[in-house]
C-alpha cells in the first residue's frame, strides 16, 4: 500500500521524462487487494514535432489478481476506461507514437517473456486521434474514432487459441459502428466471427487496411446489417466471408493507378468471400452472389476512361481480381439507365437503358481497359460513335453474342460474334454517308479499330426494312423497303499504309429499291426486287458483280406523276466491272418488256431534263444533275475521262411514247413490239463501230426496222451506217414538224420506204426513199404559200382534196449529225404533182370517164376474189408491186362504208424452206404452227395496211389462216369483198 501522491509522483516524473507535460488530478493504489485507479489525467508535448498530442483519462481503473509470480503471469481481473482520449501518429518512417511518445522499436525482454491476463474490459468513452502523413502517391490520413460502452472478457495471452467474446461500438464523424461476436486474435490464425451493424459510418477509417488493394482514398458513409467472418492463416493470407446487407452514400474511390469511382449510393445484398494479402504476392481476389446496385455511378481514369450512370443494378455472381491490370468478371442480370461512356476521343457510347444477362468481364490495366461479353443485350435510345470515324443511334437494339472492347489512349477496338436487331437506326460515316432504316437485323462478326485510321471489318447477313443511303456531297439516295446483303465487309489500310481499301464479296437482294435524286425527289432507278450475285470490291479501282437481276424496273421516275421515262418487267446485268471509278464494263444487259415514255416540252425533254438538264432547266437542277460528273471530274482530276463498253444490250418491249407538245398540233408517237440489240460499243475504242439492230410497231399499223453500225465517239465526229424501212407509218402524227417547218399540217397519209443514213466525221449522207399514199395537207385559209410551178399552196390543197392519190418522195439527207436538214419542199411539191395528176385522170376528166368505162366493163369479168395480195416466201410485208392495188381496195371502201372485206392468210411450203425450219421445203408437224403464225401476220399486214388508208379494222375480217401442203401452193391472202346490197 502506497500513499496516492507517491505513486502520483513516480508516473508523473516517468511520463514528464518521455516529454509529456502531465497533470493527473487523482491515483488511488493500494497493492494488498490490486486496485489502481486514475482520475482526471491530461498530459500533452508541448514541444518538437509531436506538440499538441497527448491523452486525457477522464477514469482509469485496473483489478489485478496475484497468482504466483514464478509463472511470469500478471492478471488484472478487469480494466474500465471512461472520458479518456488519446493521440496515435504514424510516422514517415512508420514508427508509432501513442500520446506524442514513440514507441520504441526492436527491443526484446532478453529473459522469459511474461504473460498476461484480463478477465474483462469495459470502456466508457474513448476518443482515438488517428494522424498518418502523406507518403508518395498516398495522401494523408487524419481521423477520429470513439468506442462507446464496449467490453472485451478473458483475454489471456496463454490461452491464445480461444476466442474472446467482444461487444464494441465505435463512433467516427457523426456515424456509428457495432461490433459483437468473438475475436481470437492471439491465437496461431487470429480469426474473428462478428455481427457488423454501421449507420452512417465512414468507410474512410477502413483506408489504412484497404490500400493493400491498390486503393489510395475511399471515402463515403456506410449502412450495413452484415455477419463477418475472418481468419488470417500462417500463411498471412486474410480470408473475409460476408453474408448480409451492405449501403454506402457519397462513395469516393481512387486506385493507385489514376481510377476514380464516385458514387450517390451503391449497395449489396448476397454473399462475399475476400481473399487479401496473399502469399507470394499473389493478388486478392474477391466473389460475390447477390444483387449490387449503384446510383449516380461516376468512373473516370486519366482521360482514357469516362463512364456515368444514373443508375445500374446487377444480381447474379461475380468475381473481382486486385491484381494490376484489375477484373471484374460477373454472371447474371445487369441493368442501368442513362449511360455513357466516353475514352477519350476514340469511343463514345450512350443508352436510356440497358439491360444484360449473361457473363460480362471488366479488366481495368495501366494503358487499356478491355470489357468482354457473353450474353443477351438490349438497349434503348442507344448511341455509338467513335469520333470522326463513325456514329450510329437507333430507339432500340437486341444483341445475343459476343462482344470484345478494348480501350487505350490511342485506340478503340471492338469485336463482335453473335446477332443483332435495331428500330429506327441512323449510321453516319462523317463527310461519306448516311444510312437509315427502320428495323435492321445483323448475324455475323465484326471488328473495329480506330486506331490512326478506322479500320473495320463485317462478315455475315444484314437484312434490314425501309433503308436508306444518302451520300454526302453527291444528290444521290439509296432507298429500300427492303434490303438484304449476305457476306463480307471490310475497310483495310491499302499497301502504303496511309489511307483505307474498301473490301467486298458477297451477293445483296432488295425489294422496292430506288436509286433517287435528292436534288428533284424522284427516282433515277426504281425496281420492286433485286439480286445481286457475286459482288467482289477489291478497293474502289476494281468493282465487280458478276449478275444482278430486276424485276418491276422504273428507270428516271417524274418529280409530281406517276410516269417514268422507261418501265420494264426485269433487267437482267451480267458481269458488270467498274475499274478505278472511270471505267465501266458491262458483258450482257436484258431489258425486258420495257414501256418507255419521252415528252419533249418547253424546258426540254421532260423527266429526262430533271435528271440531264435541259434548253429551259433552271441553274440548280442543272447543277445538280451535273454533280456526279463533277465529282468524278475532281476525284481524277480532270485528268482521265470516264468509259464505258458493253458487249450486249438488249431492249425489248411493249410499247414506245413519245409526245412534243412544243409543235402545234402536238406530236405524238406510240411505238410497240419494241427490239433493239447493241452489240460491241466501248468508248475507250471511239473508232470502233458497234452494230445495232431495231424493230418497232409504229401507231395502230405501222412499222420500222432498222440495221448498221455506229461509231457514236469516233474522231472528228459520229460515224454510222445505218439502213431503216418503213411501213405503213402514219404521217399526221408527225404533222407538228411540218407546220412547225412549213406553216402547213397534214390531214392524212401514210409513208413506206426506205431509209439510209451513213455519217463520216459526224456529217450526213443519206437518203430517204418513200412511197407516200393518201396524202392530204391540212387546210388552213390563213396561209397562202407558192410551192411549185406557180400553184399556190391553196390552189395545190384545192387540187389534192379532189383524190386520194399515191406519190413517190425522195430526198437527200445533209449535214452535221446535230443538224440535220432535208427537203421537205420535196415532199409538198410532190403532194402538189400527184394532185395534179389525179386531177388529170380523175373520174371526171375525159381521161378519167375512160377509165371508168373500162373498169366497168372489166369488174363484170373480174371481182378481188380473182386478185390475191402475193408475198414473198417466208415474209409477211405488203410487196411495193401491191400497194397501188391495196390503195384501190381501200378508196372503195372509204366510199362505200358499208362493205367489208374478209381476209385468209396462207402459209405454205415455200414459207417452210424460206424460213429455214429444218430446210425440208415440206409441212409437217414441227412447222405447221410457226407457218400458221405466218399466215396469221400477212393477214395482219394486210388489216395495218388498209386501216392506214382510213379503213377501220372492224371491217377487216379473218377467215382464218391456213397451211396448205401442196408444193405449188403461192404465199398469199385471199380476199372477199362483201358490197351489201351492190
Amino acid at each position: 500500500m502506497a500513499p496516492g501522491y507517491i505513486a502520483r509522483y513516480v508516473v508523473v516524473n516517468y511520463l514528464e521524462a518521455k516529454g509529456l507535460n502531465v497533470d493527473i488530478d487523482k491515483i488511488d493504489i493500494n497493492l494488498l487487494t490490486g486496485h489502481i485507479a486514475i482520475d482526471d489525467a491530461h498530459g500533452e508535448i508541448t514541444d518538437g514535432p509531436n506538440a499538441g498530442q497527448g491523452f486525457t483519462i477522464g477514469h482509469l481503473g485496473l483489478e489485478l489478481a496475484y497468482p504466483p509470480l514464478l509463472n511470469h503471469r500478471i492478471v488484472l481481473e478487469s480494466i474500465s476506461l471512461r472520458g479518456a482520449s488519446i493521440d496515435i501518429t504514424r510516422s514517415p518512417d512508420t514508427g508509432l507514437t501513442i500520446a506524442g511518445v514513440p514507441l520504441p522499436q526492436g527491443q526484446s525482454s532478453g529473459g522469459r517473456a511474461w504473460r498476461f491476463g484480463v478477465e474483462h474490459v469495459q470502456v466508457g468513452a474513448l476518443r482515438v486521434h488517428y494522424r498518418q502523413p502523406a507518403t508518395g502517391q498516398t495522401p494523408a490520413i487524419d481521423q477520429v474514432i470513439t468506442l462507446n460502452q464496449s467490453g472485451a472478457e478473458n483475454m489471456v495471452t496463454w490461452r491464445q487459441g480461444e476466442p474472446i467474446p467482444v461487444d464494441a461500438h465505435l463512433g467516427a464523424a457523426g456515424g456509428s459502428l457495432s461490433l459483437s461476436g468473438s475475436i481470437a486474435a492471439l491465437a496461431d490464425n487470429p480469426s474473428a466471427d462478428l455481427h457488423i451493424r454501421a449507420e452512417n459510418f465512414p468507410v474512410s477509417v477502413l483506408a489504412p487496411w484497404v490500400r493493400q488493394a491498390g486503393i489510395d482514398r475511399l471515402d463515403g458513409r456506410i449502412d450495413t446489417q452484415l455477419d463477418l467472418s475472418l481468419s488470417y492463416d500462417a500463411d498471412k493470407h486474410l480470408l473475409i466471408h460476408s453474408d448480409g446487407q451492405t449501403a454506402f452514400e457519397g462513395v469516393v474511390l481512387v486506385r493507385t493507378d489514376g481510377m476514380r469511382i464516385d458514387a450517390d449510393a451503391v449497395s449489396f445484398d448476397g454473399v462475399s468471400d475476400w481473399q487479401l494479402m496473399r502469399a507470394g504476392a499473389q493478388p486478392g481476389e474477391i466473389t460475390t452472389d447477390g444483387r449490387f446496385a449503384v446510383d449516380g455511378l461516376s468512373i473516370q481514369k486519366d482521360g482514357t476512361l469516362d463512364l456515368t450512370a444514373d443508375k445500374a443494378a446487377w444480381a447474379g455472381q461475380s468475381f473481382v481480381s486486385l491484381d494490376d491490370p484489375f477484373r471484374i468478371t460477373t454472371h447474371g442480370t445487369y441493368n442501368d439507365a442513362n449511360v455513357r461512356l466516353v475514352s477519350g476521343d476514340r469511343l463514345r457510347l450512350e443508352a436510356a437503358s440497358e439491360h444484360l444477362t449473361g457473363d460480362l468481364e471488366t479488366t481495368f490495366g495501366k494503358n487499356r481497359t478491355t470489357i468482354v461479353s457473353n450474353g443477351a443485350y438490349r438497349a434503348t435510345g442507344f448511341e455509338f460513335a467513335v469520333p470522326g470515324s463513325l456514329s450510329t443511334q437507333t430507339d432500340a437494339m437486341n444483341w445475343q453474342g459476343t462482344t470484345q472492347t478494348t480501350l487505350t489512349d490511342k485506340a478503340t477496338r471492338i469485336d463482335t460474334n453473335g446477332q443483332l436487331g435495331g428500330t429506327d437506326l441512323v449510321f453516319v460515316i462523317p463527310r461519306t454517308s448516311t444510312f437509315t432504316a427502320g428495323d435492321i437485323d445483323w448475324d455475323g462478326q465484326t471488328h473495329i479499330d480506330s486506331g490512326a485510321l478506322f479500320v473495320h471489318s463485317a462478315r455475315g447477313r444484314l437484312a434490314s426494312t425501309d433503308a436508306r443511303l444518302d451520300l454526302q456531297g453527291v444528290p444521290l439516295a439509296f432507298v429500300a423497303h427492303r434490303f438484304i446483303y449476305d457476306g463480307r465487309y471490310a475497310q483495310t489500310p491499302d499497301a502504303s499504309g496511309n489511307a483505307l481499301k474498301l473490301m467486298m464479296s458477297g451477293e445483296a437482294m432488295g425489294t422496292d429499291l430506288d436509286m433517287r435524286n435528292t436534288t428533284i425527289d424522284a427516282p433515277w432507278l426504281a425496281t420492286l426486287q433485286d439480286h445481286a450475285t457475286g459482288i467482289e470490291i477489291d478497293g474502289l479501282s476494281d468493282i465487280r458483280v458478276d449478275r444482278l437481276e430486276t424485276s418491276g424496273v422504273r428507270i428516271m421516275g417524274d418529280t409530281n406523276t406517276d410516269s417514268e421515262v422507261v418501265q420494264a418487267v426485269s433487267l437482267d446485268l451480267k458481269n458488270f466491272h467498274l475499274r478505278d471509278l472511270l471505267h465501266y464494263e458491262l458483258e450482257s444487259a436484258e431489258l425486258e418488256d420495257a414501256i418507255m415514255h419521252v415528252r419533249r416540252d418547253s424546258s426540254g425533254y421532260g423527266v429526262i431534263s430533271e435528271y440531264l438538264g435541259g434548253d429551259g432547266q433552271d441553274s440548280a437542277k442543272a447543277q445538280a444533275a451535273s454533280s456526279s460528273e463533277d465529282t468524278s471530274k475532281n476525284t481524277t482530276g480532270g485528268a482521265t475521262a470516264s468509259t464505258f463498253s458493253i458487249k450486249h444490250l438488249g431492249i425489248s418491249g411493249p410499247s414506245v411514247w413519245f409526245v412534243d407538245t412544243v409543235t402545234q398540233p402536238n406530236v405524238a408517237l406510240h411505238g410497240m413490239d419494241l427490239n433493239f440489240v447493241l452489240n460491241d460499243l466501248d468508248t475507250a475504242k471511239p473508232e470502233q463501230d458497234a452494230d445495232y439492230r431495231l424493230s418497232i410497231d409504229l401507231g395502230a399499223y405501222g412499222h420500222f426496222d432498222s440495221t448498221g453500225t455506229v461509231a457514236p465517239l469516233a474522231s472528228g465526229g459520229m460515224n454510222m451506217d445505218i439502213d431503216a424501212w418503213l411501213r405503213s407509218l402514219n404521217m399526221p402524227s408527225l404533222s407538228g414538224y411540218l407546220n412547225q417547218a412549213m406553216g402547213r399540217k397534214i390531214a392524212r397519209g401514210a409513208i413506206n420506204g426506205t431509209l439510209n443514213l451513213e455519217a463520216k466525221s459526224g456529217q450526213l449522207d443519206g437518203k430517204l426513199q418513200a412511197t407516200i399514199s393518201n396524202f392530204r395537207l391540212a387546210n388552213d385559209s390563213e396561209k397562202v404559200t407558192e410551192i411549185a410551178l406557180g400553184i399556190n399552196m391553196e390552189t395545190a390543197l384545192a387540187i389534192i382534196r379532189g383524190q386520194d392519190d399515191e406519190f413517190t418522195f425522195q430526198t437527200s439527207i445533209l449535214g452535221d449529225i446535230t443538224n440535220p436538214y432535208f427537203s421537205v419542199d420535196n415532199l409538198v411539191r410532190e403532194a402538189v404533182l400527184a394532185g395534179i395528176r389525179t386531177a388529170l385522170f380523175s373520174n371526171y376528166s375525159p381521161v378519167g370517164l375512160a377509165n371508168k368505162l373500162k373498169n366497168a366493163f372489166l369488174n363484170l369479168f373480174r371481182s378481188v376474189e380473182g386478185r390475191p395480195a402475193v408475198f414473198a416466201a417466208g415474209k409477211h410485208y405488203v410487196r411495193p408491186e401491191d400497194r397501188p392495188y391495196m390503195g384501190l381496195i381501200a378508196q372503195a371502201m372509204n366510199k362505200n362504208l358499208d362493205w367489208t372485206l374478209t381476209v385468209e392468210g396462207q402459209g405454205v411450203p415455200a414459207d417452210a424452206k424460206a424460213m429455214g425450219l429444218f430446210q425440208t421445203g415440206r409441212v409437217d408437224e414441227d412447222n405447221r404452227i410457226a407457218l400458221k403464225e405466218l399466215a396469221r401476220s400477212r393477214e395482219q399486214a394486210i388489216r395495218d395496211y388498209l386501216a392506214a388508208r382510213g379503213v377501220s379494222p372492224e371491217r377487216i375480217i379473218s377467215k382464218g389462216p391456213t397451211v396448205l401442203d401442196d408444193a405449188d401452193a403461192r404465199p398469199i391472202v385471199r380476199f372477199t369483198l362483201d358490197k351489201q346490197d351492190d
